[in-house]
């Protein structure tokens, strides 16, 4: 994993060597909607700009693929997000972690309804049988009866300002250029491993259908 520092104190950091997002699903290689996966989420790239950029990070992933990493494989995203919050967020009583986030435990099953929403909401006919059961049976209890898609989009629009971001928090405790490699390059493996592939292949399945193998070198 390769990393710079710009003139004005910007750390660089490059994920894959090449940018490969392809136009199919990383995993399947089906070309059906797709969504695109941050290899380091979101949550942390978000809180270390501006001082860092975390490039070359994405990849598509198909809705079923996608939801299958995050969280029905053994060791999902969710999971491995929770267990950096464990080893990096100081202990506390008053909060609950769920989904790489800490609230107040009040706020808990606002946030998970918050969670079940989006994807019913936006994908509803791509989500596996099963899942879509499983959001259903939760956002039903959540509104005590029947829904709309109305009432998921004010539900989505509902104000998130309860939760502790845990992302911010783990990000707080890196230290130095090296430790924020060492973070990206595990979130790197993690990834890897869970779709089954190395990095040559991930780049390569990345690459097909028309996306030219090129290195855009830094931003």
């Amino acid at each position: 994993m390769r990393s710079r520092v710009t003139n004005n104190g910007t750390v660089v950091i490059k994920v894959f060597p090449v940018r490969a997002q392809g136009e199919v699903c990383i995993k399947c290689l089906k070309d059906t909607e797709k969504s695109i996966h941050h290899v380091v989420p979101s949550i942390y790239t978000k809180v270390l700009l501006p001082n860092v950029v975390i490039t070359h990070n994405t990849f598509n992933m198909c809705c079923a693929c996608h939801h299958d990493y995050e969280y029905d494989i053994t060791n999902s995203a969710h999971k491995y997000r929770a267990e950096l919050a464990e080893l990096y967020i100081p202990k506390s009583p008053d909060y609950l972690l769920n989904n790489g986030v800490l609230m107040r435990s009040c706020h808990q099953k606002l946030h998970k309804a918050q969670l079940y929403a989006l994807p019913m909401y936006k994908h509803r006919n791509v989500l596996p049988e099963d899942v879509r059961t499983q959001f259903n049976a939760f956002l039903r209890d959540f509104f005590e009866g029947d829904y709309t898609d109305e009432d998921l989009r004010k539900l989505l629009n509902k104000s998130s300002n309860y939760p502790i971001k845990a992302g911010e928090m783990v990000v707080r405790q890196l230290r130095g250029q090296q430790q924020l490699i060492d973070f990206c390059a595990g979130w790197k493996a993690h990834f890897l491993s869970g779709i089954g592939l190395t990095e040559k292949e991930a780049i390569k399945r990345g690459l097909k259908k028309g996306c030219r193998f090129v290195d855009y070198g830094y931003p």
